[in-house]
């Protein structure tokens, strides 16, 4: 089926898909594509530059695949047949798309790549004529050539469309149309020549096969200014087939050389791969900035939201995503200081949306800078952000009453206007304070942490008092009118994560998510029961935004659903039960073993139990990748905390040897586990032995070995840890930590079975969490930032 002639391959493995339903998305930088029900032509072609317009006949959302973007009339021997939008065998990765169909006398192949440097999308249709004598093969086709424009999706027709190059380019001219940023939208023939143009807004291509021989389309489209229309067609007919091989290779060279991760799992490697993938053809040229984009055809947008989240993981281990997308959010910056919801091209101008005091982007930005904190040491760039990250936690708290947060919303997304106190929006808080402490702790500003670090336990106490309910073992939300809402929202399953349950509760909350929330075919449902149609005046839905019973927020399984459950589970240590939600639910062969499932990321799955039950809305979506990436990286024991970054030797039985490149406080830390055990036998930082699972500064190698516990060893810290030495000799075992105005000094600590532990003064806690024949773990409160302890 590769028909690539003189390009090269890529070395990410394709996923195949036939089946008549669905939807696939591929794209680049400057264009995306989206696909329906097997069809080899494109329902939408979304273009980023200069400006975000796209091409869709759709009126209906739900009927997307309704929209045909070309009208190909095809006849052998004069003998018309239907081609294109039928069925079609797939393969597909990121940022390539082929679809293959055999006809009894004629094999039809179609090809879509992006350009690297040129605004490109290239389109091959390849026709063999598969009979046992010549034919006459004739194909007109045209293209549309309406423009819709960003976000007000106005439709415009172009001004005109002319021929050029003799025939070979059809030129569609909105240079007058400001808002579609003055483009021009063409299409230029790089394969077999038209015979002719078709009224000047068409082409007819006529040849005479042998059997074997074929008829070889290729058209170059894009958008550009229609002023630099000239130099772009001339830039595109004389470098586009190295261009769109250079943007496969960058794609190649980006899975190859960024965060190594090696573990014994064919099926997460593929993904991780996958992920890398998405990501790199997701970085959509908006202003002059290569940005981010939620998936490829269906958004022109940046979202505040998805960079911040999708981060998380790729903090890991890409720094400079971060980096880049900070400065974006800096340079949207009105004066004010408030964050930027998401920024697009509207009417005639880039418009930036700022976060309402209520949008949960507000903390998202506090905990994705707290991450890229410890894994960059970048205080410049964190120096920078603190005054919008200090004025979104000041305007997010202006929803703080009576011990919680409240939201107009339901739970995380932004549907609905009955105010109330969540759960959601309060643990986010509790988490992001703490996440802000850690900030201004490390920009040696402590005193900005005084005012907001005592909000948190206040917000955990109230959550578990007010929120938590006793017959549902679950959180809960309040409504308006002060009563309980009975729904069980997905963005309750952060709690556990976050640490404001203890272990009973905790674990109860996950008992209740498995049994009311996760969907074994298709994966934890964002909301249960799926009921909000018919309950519109209740909870403040407009125009049915909420869709149908069992349908995108009504109901559906995300992507962050299933991370967040899984992370809980990690949490608590039931690693098994969240190496299958991985392996099921968040890999692409879990996703395409589901009901009605494909190979592809998603943004939202289908659970209403109609024909529908299981297919995926908006494929290749780039925060699954995100979710994915921290999800395993955790489940391997690299655990990141507020305060720390922290090793756990408790992981899935598939995943006990292991090894990955993360970054360390802006050094590269080569990290490897091995051997089976509930504890570490020995822990080595840079080649020397450790008496601590928290990893310091400047650590290049860490190498973790499970097993019995021959020395002490500190194994969480809810505080920032500074510094752990243990004297082998005389037992003494010293703990520095920097504490924040009210924050106490709070470990755990791991001791081998036959050792004891006391305190140098009386003032420290010391309370046993475990004990058994291979170690002891206990935990230590105390008000002092330096303690010293007697292992003997």
């Amino acid at each position: 089926m590769r028909f690539s002639a003189g390009l090269n391959e890529v070395i990410l493995k394709f996923q195949t898909f036939n089946k008549p339903f669905g939807q696939i998305e591929v794209g680049g930088k400057y264009a995306g594509l989206a696909f329906h029900a097997g069809s080899a032509l494109p329902s939408r072609i979304s273009f980023f530059y200069p400006v975000a317009n796209s091409i869709s006949n759709s009126t209906d959302y739900w009927k997307r695949y309704e929209s045909h973007l070309f009208d190909m009339t095809f006849t052998i021997d004069g003998k018309a047949r239907a081609i294109g939008y039928d069925e079609h065998q797939a393969e597909y990765t990121p940022c390539m798309f082929r679809a293959t169909k055999q006809y009894n006398d004629c094999l039809a192949k179609y090809e879509y790549r992006f350009g690297n440097n040129l605004p490109i999308t290239s389109i091959r249709i390849l026709l063999t004529n598969s009979g046992e004598k010549s034919a006459a093969f004739e194909l007109a086709l045209k293209p549309e050539t309406a423009l819709n424009s960003c976000h007000s999706f106005k439709r415009f027709q172009p001004q005109s469309v002319v021929s050029a190059f003799n025939g070979a380019a059809l030129i569609a001219d909105f240079s007058e149309i400001v808002d579609l940023g003055h483009s021009s939208l063409f299409f230029l023939n790089a394969g077999d020549l038209p015979q002719a143009t078709e009224a000047g807004n068409g082409f007819y291509y006529a040849k005479t096969l042998q059997p074997g021989e074929s008829l070889n389309i290729i058209l170059l489209t894009g958008c550009c200014q229609a002023t630099d229309l000239g130099e772009t067609l001339q830039r595109v007919r004389i470098g586009w087939v190295a261009d769109v091989a250079a943007n496969e290779a960058r794609v190649d060279e980006y899975i190859e050389t960024s965060g190594k991760v090696v573990i014994n799992d064919p099926a997460l490697l593929e993904t991780i791969d996958w992920s890398k993938a998405v990501h790199a053809s997701l970085q959509h040229y908006l202003d002059g900035w290569y940005l981010p984009m939620p998936c490829p055809a269906e958004y022109n947008f940046f979202f505040t939201h998805d960079f911040l989240v999708h981060g998380l993981g790729w903090g890991y281990f890409d720094l400079d995503y971060l980096k880049n997308g900070y400065k974006y959010l800096l340079s949207l910056n009105a004066g004010d200081d408030v964050l930027s919801h998401a920024c697009y091209w509207k009417d005639n101008s880039y418009f930036s949306e700022p976060c309402p005091p209520t949008d949960w982007n507000n903390l998202w930005i506090i905990n994705s800078v707290s991450s890229y904190l410890k894994h960059s040491d970048d205080k410049l760039t964190a120096e920078h952000l603190l005054p919008m990250m200090q004025t979104s936690l000041e305007r997010i708290l202006l929803n703080f009453d009576n011990g919680l947060m409240n939201a107009y919303f339901p739970d995380w997304w932004d549907f609905g206007t009955n105010y109330g106190a969540r759960a959601y929006i309060s643990i986010l808080t509790y988490r992001a304070i703490h996440n802000f402490t850690y900030i201004v702790m490390q920009l040696d500003k402590p005193e900005l942490a005084s005012k907001y670090y005592p909000l948190a336990e206040i917000i955990r106490n109230k959550l578990n008092d007010q929120l938590w309910d006793k017959e549902s073992r679950y959180l809960l939300n309040e409504l308006s009118d002060g009563s309980m809402d009975k729904h069980y929202y997905s963005g309750s399953l952060l709690a556990p994560n976050f640490g404001l349950l203890n272990e009973e509760r905790a674990n109860q909350l996950l008992d209740t998510a498995r049994n009311v929330l996760l969907d074994d075919n298709c994966g934890v449902h964002n909301v249960a029961p799926a009921d909000f149609v018919g309950l519109e005046e209740k909870y403040g839905f407009h125009n049915v935004e909420q869709c149908e019973n069992g349908y995108y927020i009504n109901g559906g399984v995300w992507t962050q659903c299933n991370a967040w459950y899984a992370l809980s589970l990690i949490t608590l240590n039931r690693v098994e039960e969240a190496y299958a939600i991985l392996k099921n639910h968040l890999s692409l062969d879990g996703i395409k073993r589901g009901h009605n499932g494909q190979p592809s990321f998603y943004e939202a799955r289908i659970t209403a139990k109609d024909e529908n039950y299981g297919k995926i809305d908006k494929p290749t979506f780039l925060w699954h990748g995100g979710w994915y990436m921290l999800t395993l990286y955790q489940l391997l024991g690299i655990r990141e905390t507020p305060w720390n970054i922290e090793f756990h030797p408790i992981t899935a039985t598939e995943l006990t040897n292991s090894a990955c490149e993360i970054k360390n406080h802006g050094c590269d830390c080569n990290v490897k586990f091995s051997n089976e055990g509930t504890y570490f036998q020995e822990i080595l930082f840079n080649g020397q032995r450790s008496y601590s699972a928290i990893l310091p500064d400047h650590i290049s190698d860490a190498k973790l070995l499970r097993g019995v516990p021959v020395y002490p060893y500190l194994s969480e810290a809810d505080c920032i840890v500074d510094s752990v030495a243990y004297n082998v000799i005389t037992g003494e075992f010293a703990i520095a930590a920097k504490l924040a105005e009210n924050q106490q000094l709070d470990v755990t600590i791991t001791i081998p079975a036959h050792c004891s532990l006391t305190a140098s003064c009386p003032d420290i806690s010391i309370k046993p969490l475990a004990v058994n024949a291979l170690a002891k773990t206990v935990t230590i409160c105390s008000k002092h930032a330096k303690i010293i302890l007697n292992v003997n």
